[in-house]
């Protein structure tokens, strides 16, 4: 243990001495730390087609408010879930309609 100190006692001491510029320090590290993310962004998408626009809508309402309270269940803020776009529109080609949100 003695000769582990003189030994860093001595490089301290020689570097000191040693330095072609004394007003300089010079420090080297990496440090690392982890941690779970505290935020995230999803994009989520429901679609259904029925007979009637309301049809449609209401299919898509209950599947949204059932991933609405999902994600509630996993503690994520009301506040923090939002709508963005709600959709509907005919499908003239075979007389539907098509909801989306």
């Amino acid at each position: 243990m003695r000769i582990l100190m003189a030994m860093l006692a001595f490089g301290f001491w020689s570097t000191q001495v040693f330095a072609t510029d004394p007003a300089k320090v010079l420090v080297n590290g990496v440090g690392e730390i982890g941690m779970g993310p505290d935020f995230a962004i999803l994009t989520l998408g429901v679609t259904h087609e029925a007979n009637t626009a309301v049809k449609a809508m209401k299919s898509v309402s209950a599947d949204m408010t059932a991933i609405i309270k999902t994600l509630q269940k996993e503690s994520i803020a009301e506040r923090g879930i939002q709508t963005a776009r709600v959709q509907v529109q005919m499908i003239n080609s075979r007389s539907k309609f098509r909801a989306t949100n």
